[in-house]
């Protein structure tokens, strides 16, 4: 609730105009609504402090050949899920795993090493890949299974 101390709330308009599309041209949409957000936090004095993947945090090694092209999301989940796991004892390997739209899968040795992992497609695109690609089959929203007796 506003009070007499509170400052108006000012939005940056949605479009500067031709010098920041220029200024934009040819960035990655990630950097461009970084620069985004960070002007509208600075209309409302508000600094943030950002994730960013790193070539080590937290007794974690990040073993990509390029460590900055890591998913945030997917280097915090790791870091956590280490600190985690030592936490609960000695130190041992680790698969971690994030289900959403997209599956990730990360495997970390017992030195705190991540080996790699991958991305696979979330159960919603796999459902409608099936459905659209496979002829005659139709991916039902009914009841769902341990172990289904068809399909």
């Amino acid at each position: 609730m506003p009070t007499k101390t509170s400052k108006p709330i000012k939005k940056i308009p949605a479009q500067k105009g031709a010098a920041e599309k220029k200024e934009n041209a040819g960035l990655p949409l990630s950097v461009v609504i970084r620069r985004r957000i960070e002007a509208q936090l600075e209309e409302w004095d508000v600094t943030p402090s950002w994730v960013v993947p790193s070539a080590e945090e937290a007794g974690l090694k990040n073993g990509y050949d390029h460590p900055m092209r890591l998913g945030a999301d997917r280097w915090v989940a790791m870091v956590g899920a280490r600190q985690h796991m030592l936490s609960q004892g000695a130190p041992r390997p680790l698969v971690v795993v994030m289900v959403g739209t997209a599956v990730t899968v990360e495997a970390i040795d017992q030195h705190g090493t991540f080996l790699g992992g991958f991305i696979l497609p979330g159960h919603g695109i796999m459902l409608r890949a099936l459905e659209s690609g496979t002829a005659g089959l139709h991916v039902p929203t009914g009841e769902v299974r341990t172990f289904p007796t068809n399909t």
